[in-house]
């Protein structure tokens, strides 16, 4: 049965899955993918990078999983990372993203756990 707690996926991950990656995609199958969720940042970061030809079928592909927008609480907890950790090399994307998982107490898959492991109370998830 799947896991019932929603789990944020960083950018790394789906771009993963769309590159092929069998692990990824039987990560993912195990949790469920209505308890999968991702970041309208990690959307912008997704579509930044795809081949244009890409475009419809990552469309239907995120349509899939539950999205969480900006809002006042999550950018008020991304001013406090970032004041917190001012020139600890947090990256802007990445400090949006952990402020969506923070403020909505999910846990974070990523594949690059260094880039958050500077920030307190952050759940990272390990598969």
């Amino acid at each position: 049965m799947a896991n019932q707690k929603i789990i944020l996926c960083d950018t790394g991950i789906f771009i993963r899955l769309f590159r092929g990656d069998e692990q990824i995609r039987q990560n993912l199958n195990a949790i469920g993918t209505e308890n999968l969720a991702l970041s309208v940042i990690t959307q912008g970061e997704i579509y930044y990078g795809m081949p244009k030809r890409e475009i419809q079928k990552t469309r239907e592909l995120l349509a899939m999983f539950k999205t969480y927008h900006l809002d006042r609480q999550i950018s008020a907890k991304f001013k406090e990372l970032m004041s917190e950790h001012y020139g600890r090399q947090l990256a802007l994307p990445d400090a949006l993203i952990a402020a969506t998982a923070l403020v909505n107490s999910l846990e974070l898959y990523t594949l690059n756990s260094q880039d958050f492991m500077i920030i307190d109370d952050l759940k990272l998830y390990k598969p």
